[in-house]
């Protein structure tokens, strides 16, 4: 059984994409409300329509954490709300390795 909704997985095939690079691609990642800063994201999930392949595989593993996570989430915009401030916290709290302890890359999708 496929993790996406195909109907849904076959529009996302056809949704026009640059000639060049790939980075000016752009796609929404909640297509039902792309203006609106809510959990969303995790209510298409829940149903088949997860943009992301990676995380629509992970909601179909049984038994895997993401899977509380993904209904807990989905199930109140409140908790949405606080933990993404929480993880907002978290990332502002990650001390970038410089110097000789760290890489700055001249292309994010190469290493130097």
């Amino acid at each position: 059984m496929p993790s996406v909704d195909t109907p849904f997985g076959q529009a996302q095939c056809n949704y026009p994409q640059d000639s060049g690079d790939g980075d000016s691609n752009r796609s929404d990642l909640d297509p039902t409300i792309p203006n609106e800063f809510d959990s969303n994201y995790y209510t298409n999930i829940q149903n088949s329509r997860g943009l992301l392949q990676s995380d629509q595989e992970l909601f179909s593993s049984i038994g895997a954490d993401i899977v509380a996570i993904v209904n807990r989430l989905a199930g109140s915009q409140t908790r949405f709300y606080d933990a993404f401030g929480d993880s907002m916290i978290k990332m502002g709290n990650i001390k970038p390795l410089t110097g000789t302890n760290g890489e700055i890359r001249t292309n994010c999708r190469r290493i130097n």
